[in-house]
């Protein structure tokens, strides 16, 4: 690759010939490419490709997953119940190091102390702290769910603290959906579902973790006592501060939806709402952090083995439903889950499993405006899972840093040993050509594709623009127009001398 530094003189202006790789516009910033070709700064579209790796796969005799991405590392943690391995039914974590579309599962670490009881597992990062995370469990020891935390320091997984139980005086069983969630807002802080089927009560607890330590130091916010509600999946609003979301199943399997406003460990509950008027299962709800108010749901019905899904709003304590839809897995399948693609609005996915009597596990990706949710092409990720009909046995999540890509985590049936398989996904996305290091210079002319035209370097003044404020400094955007927006990924170019030259200084 020619490098850049290579290019410029130590003082003064300059311009170079290049050959171009597609047509190029006269006065529009170019990227060098690795032949030593010159393209326009812009967005080339990434197909969708699921799976778009090798499945790897680890551990014998496993049920229960829980995987998530760390936004630091881009690498996993996955997490799921062993009944094969010694300590017979622990909790094992094990680290999924990511290598561009190539997932390798490292060497599996038991995290519980305890048997674990049969019930889905949850894990989360702490968007707010590097390499911090926690895992929910319950276990048969008094059916008792409790956290523990830890650290990813890039592949090294680090010691586990002490697993604490949020409801050591209660029995808090059926959470069938075992999930927490953390204030994307506040370091540390996150909340757990709690179903107490004995008391008929069902709400969240608001806990924190420092290091390796977790804490709870309020008491369970229920927000009912009045039924048997289950399958609690909880989700504060990316977009707003302090609100939080639980999606629920009540007695007679309607869906349900209840926002709460959170002030320290307490929750002000507002009024249930009517979400899906069915039978809704393992119903689980996610919020789009790049659109205000936008979120999405899937759930599976098991009187007509047909999974529904949906999108809406949520404008203060106003809900709006879009049309209740078929989930496009063939008309059956269940355990779904989805998820938001953190880098690009409206773009999600879900993995889930077939209902066919195969239980092939299963994912597709879908699209949303307002409240119109569009699915796309069915893939099948195994043709061997998942273990078992039920809650728990799948799990996606996707990279902070990279526009659609995902890793998908899921419990194998018997022809695989009942191992854990993983792969890596890709929707279809948008992607910049422009990085931190190959912004070469200013087109000074028109060229053609695969032509040969002079490009403006830096310390050049580069004509052709329109409306610039002198001594304004510029930056090239990620689509290729430039204007005095500084944000990431934006480069800075130099600085205005009038409103059609550029001074090129800052290129490096």
């Amino acid at each position: 690759m020619t490098v850049l530094s290579a290019l410029f003189p130590s003082v003064g202006g300059k311009s170079k010939d290049f050959v171009a790789s597609g047509a190029v516009t006269a006065a529009t910033p170019v990227i060098l490419n690795s032949a030593g070709t010159v393209t326009e700064v812009g967005f080339a579209t990434t197909a969708e490709s699921i799976p778009a790796g090798a499945e790897d796969v680890v551990g014998v005799l496993i049920n229960y997953v829980g995987l998530a991405v760390d936004p630091t590392s881009g690498n996993v943690v996955a997490v799921y119940k062993d009944f094969d391995a010694s300590p017979s039914d622990y909790g094992w974590c094990v680290v999924g190091v990511v290598s561009g579309t190539t997932l390798t599962w490292g060497t599996p670490t038991a995290f519980s102390s305890a048997a674990m009881a049969a019930a889905p597992l949850s894990v989360n990062f702490d968007p707010n702290t590097a390499g911090s995370f926690v895992i929910g469990y319950r276990t048969t020891a008094l059916n008792v769910i409790r956290v523990i935390a830890s650290t990813l320091s890039g592949s090294t997984l680090g010691a586990f603290g002490t697993g604490v139980a949020f409801a050591s005086s209660a029995s808090p069983a059926d959470t069938a959906n075992n999930q927490l969630s953390f204030d994307p807002n506040t370091a540390g802080k996150f909340a757990m579902a709690n179903v107490i089927t004995s008391a008929a009560t069902s709400g969240i607890v608001i806990g924190t973790v420092s290091g390796t330590t977790v804490s709870f130091a309020g008491s369970t916010q229920d927000f009912t006592t009045a039924d048997d509600y289950a399958y609690v999946n909880v989700i504060w609003n990316p977009n707003v501060a302090n609100e939080i979301v639980a999606s629920f199943v009540r007695s007679g399997w309607w869906g349900k939806v209840i926002k709460g406003t959170v002030s320290g460990t307490s929750v002000t509950w507002g009024t249930e709402t009517i979400l899906v008027s069915a039978t809704a299962n393992y119903l689980n709800l996610q919020f789009d952090p790049n659109v205000a108010n936008s979120f999405a749901w899937a759930y599976y019905n098991a009187n007509t083995g047909v999974g529904g899904s949906g999108a809406g709003t949520l404008v203060g304590a106003t809900w709006t439903f879009g049309t209740n839809q078929v989930v496009p897995s063939g008309g059956s399948g269940q355990n779904f889950m989805v998820r938001f693609d953190p880098n690009q609005a409206g773009k999600l996915a879900c993995i889930y499993a077939s209902s066919d009597g195969a239980y092939n596990v299963r994912a597709t990706s879908a699209t949303i405006s307002g409240t119109t949710l569009t699915w796309g092409t069915q893939n099948e990720l195994s043709a061997d899972g998942d273990y078992a009909a039920g809650p728990g046995m799948e799990a996606i999540s996707f990279s902070t840093t990279e526009k659609g890509k995902f890793v998908a985590g899921y419990a194998l049936g018997s022809a695989s040993s009942n191992a854990m398989g993983g792969v890596v996904g890709q929707i279809e996305a948008s992607v910049t050509n422009l990085t931190a290091t190959n912004l070469v210079g200013i087109a000074a002319e028109a060229i053609s594709d695969t032509a040969t035209g002079s490009v403006n370097l830096r310390g050049a003044i580069s004509d052709g623009f329109t409306s610039l404020v002198e001594g304004s400094e510029y930056y090239v955007q990620a689509d290729g127009t430039v204007t005095t927006t500084s944000t990431s990924p934006a480069q800075k170019l130099g600085v205005a001398l009038s409103e059609t030259q550029i001074n090129t200084e800052y290129l490096t």
